[in-house]
């Protein structure tokens, strides 16, 4: 099912124990959560045999980490899409300590979003919100990159810089396909929003 969507998959499928596993590169981007998502997402399309478009899911952090998945599958035009969605949401609305806090710990420092995300608490007057304030002053690296002038523009090359590139460092990040898709979550609506 996997490789009907991605059919660059095919390059990291393996068979494990009977079940089909996808081993990705290594990367500190890719996470448990964002492919699950995608693959919830694949299971919906294929049970209903439907091409819905996918959606970038409320939560930021859960955007981000979708993000990174379709980009490690390089499915580039959704991944292209929902970054799209992600800056707009970031440079639209202030942003909560919540999702400043869940970035900030979830991600690596030099990720573009972080970038992003420290250049919104810099630029927009509505994230300077007193709970903003007190998390950026609790962690010192995050306060320097916030008050430091030059200090966020050292992660600046990031910024879309790694577009449709693997990491190549060793080890590999492993997802096993159930046999059996969650049927029950995907007759209930939106499965891929949040497994």
């Amino acid at each position: 099912m996997v490789l009907k969507f991605a059919p660059s998959a095919k390059a990291f499928l393996q068979n494990k124990n009977g079940h089909k596993t996808i081993c990705l590169p290594h990367t500190s981007s890719v996470c448990d959560h964002g492919v699950r998502m995608l693959i919830n997402w694949m299971s919906f399309c294929s049970l209903f045999q439907t091409s819905k478009p996918l959606e970038a899911p409320s939560d930021l952090l859960h955007a981000i980490q979708l993000h990174n998945s379709l980009k490690a599958f390089l499915l580039l035009d959704d991944a292209r899409r929902i970054h799209s969605e992600i800056e707009f949401a970031m440079m639209s609305k202030p942003l909560t300590a919540k999702q400043i806090r869940s970035i900030w710990i979830s991600l690596p420092q030099d990720s573009e979003f972080v970038y992003l995300m420290i250049e919104c608490i810099k630029g927009r007057r509505e994230n300077k919100t007193v709970a903003n304030t007190r998390l950026v002053e609790s962690d010192p690296e995050l306060l320097r990159r916030v008050t430091v002038p030059g200090e966020n523009e050292k992660f600046r090359d990031n910024v879309g810089a790694n577009e449709g590139q693997r990491a190549s460092s060793e080890g590999s990040v492993c997802f096993t396909e159930s046999p059996s898709p969650l049927l029950e979550a995907e007759l209930e609506g939106n499965p891929w929003r949040d497994p």
